[in-house]
């Protein structure tokens, strides 16, 4: 809750004042999600959130892109003793995917 306001994020670590929100098409369509997602971003920023943006193709194309800037993000906004303790879950995905695509 900010400012008297509850937000939905995408994905939030709220420890370390990171969210990452991910647009998909209907944020082009849709208006009032559009200004709504803005808002929410700024009050967000001036409560001292970072915020990270994604559009679903990346995500599906670029996969390891997404991982890499949420991981650079993680590292350089809290201790990265704390990104460290989950890397060996992020081996074994990134493993199991490269195995899928060949």
């Amino acid at each position: 809750m900010l400012r008297g306001r509850r937000y939905f994020l995408d994905i939030g670590f709220p420890g370390l004042k990171l969210v990452v929100e991910i647009d998909g098409r209907i944020h082009q369509t849709d208006r009032g999600l559009f200004e709504s997602d803005r808002l929410r971003q700024n009050v967000l920023v001036l409560e001292g959130w970072t915020v990270l943006r994604f559009t679903w193709r990346l995500l599906e194309d670029r996969p390891e892109q997404f991982v890499e800037t949420v991981t650079e993000a993680t590292c350089s906004i809290g201790d990265p003793r704390w990104w460290q303790s989950r890397s060996p879950t992020l081996q074994v995905q990134r493993a199991s995917r490269s195995r899928v695509e060949k």
